[in-house]
């Protein structure tokens, strides 16, 4: 058995099956309706050609006003059809479900008039109209398979009204039973039947397969804008936090070269006190290379045992403190020769989890030396 071609297309695709919904059973009977109305002007103007020749073999054999009054009914019928069409694109409050009703009726319609034709205008006995009047059914009703197939029944509504009469009339009425006939008509109403409904089914498939694949695309391509708009977001942080490090870089750089080359003498010490870095400047004011004092205490290296009272204790309560401070004292520089100097005392703000720092910068004073805190 040959696979069906609409499964196997939804096996096959690479794409997530969605949710089959309400909403889209209506987009389904929308798109069944419309692929049928594309059919129209086809499926109306050549079966109305065809029965304008058909009235010329009926009055041409003898129908006279009967066959007129055939006509003017499937041009009423057409008309109808017409109008369907054209309304279709200008309405827009009715129901697809209904404008495929509407289209079934007038199938009905068509129908029967083809089936009054392969009965009533049959029973004549002449051969030459009777061909020709099989002929056009089956060449109509055959024929118009792929243009009704979208919507179910409605080329069943077309088909059965005109074939069942003509079967009729050549197993009852007419002079014999001819039953090659009949059977041949039984086995054609039941062919174009059987493909009218598959092809609907191959349609259906098809247009749930367009549905489906429509709404995935929509969805992609909503998330494809989104991911352009965070992107752009993405991007625009990211310059705006490389703008911010190079700003800081700058401000680091030139915070670090103000401390190597400044003539002050700066130092950065824990909240202890001991040395952790210096410039200079700090050497030249206390006498020597800092490098054996890196990470000891400052305090004991430039106040001798005996003066280590309230200088000692100012400072160190500066630098635990939390705000700026002030101590103007007298220390010994490491060759023990006194200075006079102002040590400004800031705290340093660093990451959470870090020991504090402070920084210190020490200013020599000018005259005798004597203790002042100013916070």
């Amino acid at each position: 058995m040959r696979p069906d071609p609409a499964a196997l297309a939804r096996q096959q695709s690479p794409l997530p099956s969605l949710p089959w919904t309400a909403e889209h059973d209506k987009k389904l009977a929308e798109s069944q309706v419309d692929e049928l109305y594309r059919f129209i002007p086809f499926t109306t103007l050549v079966p109305f050609l065809g029965a304008g020749l058909t009235l010329g073999v009926l009055m041409e054999t003898g129908a006279g006003r009967a066959a007129l009054i055939w006509f003017l009914l499937f041009t009423a019928a057409t008309a109808y059809r017409g109008l369907l069409w054209f309304m279709r694109g200008r309405v827009h409050d009715i129901e697809p479900a209904t404008w495929g009703q509407l289209v079934i009726i007038g199938n009905l319609a068509a129908g029967c008039l083809w089936g009054a034709l392969g009965s009533v205008f049959i029973s004549t006995g002449d051969s030459y109209r009777e061909i020709f009047i099989i002929m056009v059914i089956c060449c109509f009703v055959g024929g118009s398979v792929t243009s009704y197939a979208p919507l179910k029944w409605a080329h069943a509504a077309l088909a059965l009204p005109a074939v069942i009469p003509p079967l009729l009339y050549l197993g009852l009425v007419r002079d014999n039973f001819h039953s090659y006939g009949v059977l041949m008509g039984i086995v054609f109403v039941a062919a174009i039947t059987g493909v009218a409904l598959q092809q609907h089914s191959r349609i259906k498939d098809r247009l749930r397969l367009i549905i489906q694949n429509e709404e995935l695309l929509a969805r992609l391509g909503a998330a494809n804008a989104e991911l352009l708009r965070e992107n752009s977001n993405l991007a625009h942080r990211a310059a705006v936090r490389l703008s911010s490090a190079r700003k800081a870089q700058g401000r680091a750089d030139m915070l670090s070269r103000h401390f190597e080359n400044t003539p002050l003498a700066m130092l950065e010490c824990d909240r202890r006190l001991r040395l952790l870095a210096w410039n200079d400047a700090a050497e030249k004011l206390l006498g020597r290379a800092l490098q054996s004092l890196l990470g000891e205490p400052l305090l004991p290296a430039i106040f001798p045992g005996d003066q280590r009272s309230d200088s000692a204790e100012s400072l160190l309560a500066a630098a635990s403190g939390e705000v700026p401070a002030s101590i103007t004292t007298r220390f010994h520089d490491l060759s023990r020769n006194p200075v006079d100097a102002t040590f400004h005392i800031t705290p340093i703000e660093v990451e959470k989890g870090l020991p504090g720092r402070v920084a210190v910068v020490i200013a020599r004073e000018r005259g005798n030396g004597h203790l002042k805190h100013a916070a």
